[in-house]
């Protein structure tokens, strides 16, 4: 694990993102929009699919699940054993898993 500043943080996803199209997938853009924001990270995606609100109508749910019962409910194997949630790594790639659930399921 590699504890990094802001500035660097910055300087290492525009390194990533330059020159390319980005769609932001994640969970609950509640809280990641902001922090890149305020982190003066601009991804400028072209689009920012959010897993929790892109569930509820394939899924008819009429509430937001947490990403562990998203999971759960789209029968994806990743995140559902104790301690794998919650960890900024794995949780993105859930968050991924859950959006490639999601399209097969609303296919």
């Amino acid at each position: 694990m590699k504890h990094a500043k802001l500035v660097e943080l910055n300087t290492e996803i525009q390194k990533l993102v330059f020159g390319r199209d980005v769609i932001l997938v994640n969970y609950s853009s509640q809280f990641d929009v902001p922090f890149l924001k305020a982190a003066n990270i601009d991804l400028n995606p072209l689009y920012v699919l959010d897993t929790q609100k892109a569930a509820q109508h394939p899924l008819d749910l009429d509430y937001r699940p947490s990403l562990k019962q998203l999971l759960r409910l789209l029968g994806c194997p990743c995140g559902t054993q104790r301690g794998t949630l919650h960890v900024s790594g794995n949780d993105a790639t859930f968050a991924l898993c859950a959006m490639l659930c999601l399209a097969s399921v609303d296919s």
